[in-house]
């Protein structure tokens, strides 16, 4: 999936994410995917490796199952994130 405005995703998908815009996944969403973008925003599962430009945020509900490589993090109280970070500068 190739994007370049924000996208929300509610439901399951599998597959490669690119994007020059924001990714937010949704609670109860789950997505097994590497992930390129902007922006991530995560509350629900994501199985894959990220690469963010600017900024991840994962919020309390979220799990992360993979590698970020990102120039900033917020990572919530009871995430559950399983990987390692590599900070950038922007």
């Amino acid at each position: 999936m190739t994007f370049t405005t924000p996208v929300l995703i509610h439901g399951k998908y599998k597959g490669t994410i690119n994007s020059d815009s924001v990714l937010i996944i949704s609670k109860g969403a789950s997505v097994k995917a590497d992930v390129n973008s902007r922006l991530l925003i995560l509350e629900g599962v994501l199985k894959g490796d990220i690469n963010v430009l600017e900024k991840v945020d994962i919020f309390p509900s979220g799990k992360l199952f993979g590698n970020i490589i990102t120039a900033k993090l917020k990572i919530a109280d009871g995430v559950i994130f399983e990987g390692t970070c590599k900070m950038i500068k922007k």
